[in-house]
């Protein structure tokens, strides 16, 4: 068999289609790789809590003391977030409802903004709690939840959520608000009223009726017994009227004597003029300044006739109030807020409270005049300044300034310098100032220094 001669030309021909396909296949590769790539975006779906700071004042950690009210409290999120108006409804803020008192025991409050509002670019991560009403003292809470979103990144795409999987979508920061002791109002020369309580139709009178009589912070309550099963126990605080002796029923005179018998056995007495009973009517009378040792005889005593808890429609006990009007010429009641009582040795401090007497056309301070004795009752959150007679004069201009007195001049290193003194014409003083001795201590001096010439 002859041997086919061998032909390179074959052979190129025989390899020249893959080559080409190989060439083809190059080509094609690097056209692919000169167009980009679009990947998929790919976000966290999530924010978080940054900060959260008030105006005025620094930044709120957790159990930061404030001790201004806040007019605003700003929180902060995630940058390059924008929050979403229609999901504000996720901050809420509450109060415990007393100072120091703890949360969620029942006793919490709600404290509703003036506003919620997304601040504005570029700060749109941020969020604005603005107050209609001035904060008291209280421990507050501002709790943020899940339902809290961002706004899409491009429209219809998708929003983030408030939380992560690292830290719970429901996110709180407290504070506490210690304003300190504020004075809430003053009423110069009290005027009291007497109650009247008048045994109208003892017919009317039903087993568990009530008559409550207060008096400042002391209370005393009657119920009326008419089974011989009673709420209470009778002692401090707490007496009963049977309504049958004998089996017939009391008379209205009868009712009367021994509510004024209670009423006297029973240590809110004390602050009133003897209670008496004159018929059917006993009349309560506020001891004002006959009784100045106490802190309740400067307030009318407050009455009310209940059954199960209401007014009933026919009362077989009126009340009424006195015509006459006792006007406590020679005292003065100060309020404070009562969410921060004080310390009763400071609040009945004589020295913390300074009455100046002015000038009825200039209004310059003519005369200082310290209380002769101050009784404070934590309770009405309260304190009745008594003055000696004639020193609160009718028809005079005063102003009350409570607190430590800003006299400083009381060590050799701090006296006033006058300068140099010398005879004026005429008689006019060289020097005139205005000061009190006794605002620090009983041993209070105030030191001035000067130069005699002449």
């Amino acid at each position: 068999m002859a041997l086919r001669p061998f032909d390179w030309r074959w052979i190129a021909r025989q390899f020249k289609p893959p080559v080409q396909r190989l060439r083809r296949k190059r080509k094609k590769s690097r056209s692919d790789h000169a167009l980009p790539e679009r990947l998929e975006e790919r976000r966290v779906l999530a924010f978080n809590f940054v900060s959260m700071f008030p105006s005025p004042g620094n930044l709120i950690s957790e159990g930061t003391t404030l001790n201004e009210a806040p007019q605003q409290i700003t929180v902060k999120f995630s940058p390059d977030v924008t929050i979403d108006p229609s999901t504000l409804n996720a901050i809420t803020v509450t109060r415990s409802g007393g100072a120091g008192d703890a949360f969620d025991n029942g006793n919490d409050l709600i404290v509703t903004p003036g506003s919620i509002t997304v601040d504005d670019l570029p700060n749109q991560n941020q969020v604005t709690v603005r107050f209609a009403e001035t904060l008291v003292d209280d421990d507050y809470r501002i709790t943020v939840n899940e339902t809290l979103r961002s706004m899409p990144v491009i429209p219809g795409g998708p929003t983030e959520a408030f939380g992560s999987d690292s830290e719970p979508f429901t996110f709180s920061r407290g504070f506490r608000l210690d304003l300190g002791a504020q004075v809430i109002s003053v009423v110069p020369q009290p005027v009291l009223v007497n109650k009247v309580v008048k045994v109208d139709d003892v017919s009317l009178l039903q087993d568990g009726d009530l008559l409550e009589i207060s008096q400042g912070s002391l209370s005393y309550t009657i119920e009326f017994d008419g089974d011989g099963f009673v709420q209470n126990t009778p002692g401090a605080g707490f007496g009963t009227i049977e309504l049958l002796s004998s089996g017939i029923p009391k008379t209205a005179d009868q009712i009367a004597t021994e509510i004024a018998g209670l009423l006297n056995a029973d240590a809110l007495s004390l602050s009133m003029v003897a209670p008496a009973a004159v018929g059917s009517e006993v009349t309560l009378s506020p001891a004002g300044e006959i009784t100045p040792s106490l802190h309740r005889s400067y307030f009318s005593p407050k009455v009310q006739f209940t059954r199960a808890g209401l007014a009933p429609a026919s009362s077989a006990i009126l009340i009424e109030d006195q015509t006459a009007l006792v006007q406590q010429k020679n005292s003065i009641v100060v309020y404070f807020n009562a969410n921060d009582p004080l310390e009763a040795a400071s609040a009945e401090n004589p020295r913390n409270y300074q009455l100046l007497r002015l000038d009825d056309v200039t209004g310059d301070p003519l005369e200082v005049l310290i209380p002769d004795g101050v009784r404070y009752d934590a309770v009405n959150a309260s304190a009745v300044l008594q003055f000696n007679p004639g020193d609160v004069t009718d028809d005079g201009l005063f102003r009350l300034r409570v607190g430590g007195s800003s006299d400083n001049n009381n060590r050799i290193d701090r006296a006033v310098n006058v300068g140099s003194v010398f005879e004026q014409q005429g008689g006019n003083a060289a020097f005139t100032t205005f000061a009190y001795v006794g605002d620090e201590s009983a041993t209070d001096v105030d030191l001035y220094k000067f130069h005699a010439d002449g």
